[in-house]
């Protein structure tokens, strides 16, 4: 089974995968789809004018918990922006282990519902994430 996720570059309303890799791309009615196997972690960017919101999820098409527009079917949500802020911080985390070549497909729904709670706050340095990966098979 697989999961479609929308693409579009309008200014107006953009929609771009910015970590998973994808098995194929369709073309669409409103532009590219990127096909994922289940399983997969996507963190997809939706900016709507100035507003901005960042959905980290596991693919999940036998019973995904959530409906995120343009994705189809349902997925697991692990992450979720509303701030900036936390925007920010999720990036800085997606960089650190990019720089460290751990694969998000290779954690646990676990570490990402905790890194959820921590990005929340305010206080959060990437150097907290370490605490985080030690149970973790990276």
């Amino acid at each position: 089974m697989t999961t479609a996720v929308q693409i579009r570059k309008n200014p107006d309303f953009y929609c771009v995968v910015i970590y998973g890799e994808y098995e194929k791309i369709k073309v669409g009615q409103i532009g590219e789809i990127q096909v994922f196997a289940d399983g997969k972690i996507v963190v997809y960017l939706v900016r709507n004018g100035r507003k901005s919101k960042i959905f980290l999820f596991r693919t999940n098409s036998k019973n995904g918990s959530h409906k995120i527009g343009g994705c189809y079917p349902n997925v697991d949500l692990l992450i979720d922006t509303k701030t900036q802020g936390k925007s920010s911080r999720l990036r800085n985390v997606l960089t650190y282990l990019a720089q460290h070549k751990i694969v998000l497909d290779s954690l646990s729904d676990i570490f990402f519902m905790r890194l959820n709670t921590i990005l929340e706050g305010k206080d959060f340095r990437v150097k907290h994430l370490k605490r985080f990966l030690v149970n973790e098979e990276v």
